[in-house]
Order: structure tokens, then sequence, then C-alpha cells
């Protein structure tokens, strides 16, 4: 939608239509996309008197992008994918309660790879938080923060400032870098039903919708 604004402010009336079109069609739409689309809608056409007609086609344009954008995504978890089954680790949390990873087998399991030191991988925060946002009421979707080496008190005082709302471990002999081969971070492990496990290596802004 900002993108959109400034496209509209610049005069690029085409580029605010595809950025206004966007944000109306994705699942939690902007509150004010559609006034946007209004907008330049009119300013193009003079009018809006086949405005819905216009906004049926754009949503078949944005679903036929949605739909590439999927495919992209999919392909891209295919050549991540490791022909070897998960491993089990068992990883506390600050206050000592344990977690094992095998309890989670049938279930899509998440696992950010983090430390506070890691700029990547606090600007990941966010991207991370649009995936637990979406899935938080999805039963057989897990979502795991991992700390790699870090002090409990370092990890305390870092989701102090931070607020982190989805389970945090603990991981102090790195195991889960061992087990997956992280080599750096952030990294991403996702574990599909079947066992069979991805890995996503470092951020990007689309981080969170891949």
């Amino acid at each position: 939608w900002m993108l959109g604004r400034a496209s509209e402010g610049l005069g690029q009336f085409d580029r605010a239509t595809q950025y206004y079109t966007d944000a109306h069609f994705v699942p939690k739409p902007h509150s004010e996309a559609r006034a946007g689309l209004e907008r330049v809608y009119q300013t193009q056409h003079g009018s809006l008197k086949r405005f819905e007609v216009f906004l049926k086609e754009a949503e078949s344009e944005y679903r036929k992008r949605e739909a590439a954008d999927l495919e992209a995504i999919r392909q891209n978890l295919i050549t991540e994918k490791r022909n070897q089954e998960a491993k089990d680790l068992t990883l506390e949390t600050l206050e000592g309660k344990t977690f094992t990873l095998s309890a989670m087998w049938g279930k899509v399991v998440l696992l950010d790879v983090w430390a506070s030191w890691c700029g990547p991988c606090i600007r990941a925060i966010s991207e991370v938080a649009k995936v637990y946002e979406h899935f938080s009421t999805v039963e057989d979707v897990v979502i795991w923060g991992v700390n790699s080496g870090e002090h409990p008190e370092k990890v305390r005082a870092f989701l102090a400032e931070h607020q982190l709302p989805w389970l945090i471990l603990l991981d102090p002999n790195r195991e889960v870098s061992s087990a997956y081969n992280i080599e750096s971070i952030p990294s991403f492990i996702l574990i599909d039903k079947n066992g069979c496990w991805y890995k996503l290596t470092g951020y990007h802004q689309w981080l969170g919708q891949e």
C-alpha cells in the first residue's frame, strides 16, 4: 500500500494500480487499498462506471501472479529438500521445561535458529512473526525459535526486549546446527508431516511469504 501511495503521488498510475491491487487481494487486505484503486481508476478513466468490472479483472490477474509465486516457492523448497529423516533432539526453555522434537512428528515443524548478536536474525523477527500469526491457531503447525549457543541470561535479556510470542528453546551446545548442517544463521529448518526436512538460510524481505 505504501508503494502504491508513493507511485500515485508520482503520477505512476499503472504501477500504483498493481501495488494497490496486491494490497487489496492479500489474505489480510490493507483497509485503504480499495480507496487507492478507486482514486487511480477515476483519475485514469474519468469515472467509476466500470470499476467493479475492472476490480474482477484485477483480481483474476492477481490470482495468476499469486499462483506463479506459490509454484516458485514450492520449486525452491524442493531444491532445498534433504533426503534424510529429521533428527530427534531435546531442548529446554529458559524455565527448564524440556521439549522433544520427536513428540511433534506428524506435524509441520519450523525451527528458527538464531542468536542475539546476529543482525539478520533480528531483521527476520518480523517475517517469522507473519508466519506465526498466520499459523498460530493451526494445531498441526509448530514454530520453535532455537537460540544457538548463547548464555541463558543473554537470551533472557534479548527476549525481554523483543517479546517473541513463539516458543524459544536453548541450544547451548549447538546440537541443532550439528544435526541439520547449519553453517550460518538465521537458518530455518522446515520438517514436513512425513519427517522430510528442508533448509532455508539467511534473511530477505519476502522471507515470511516464502
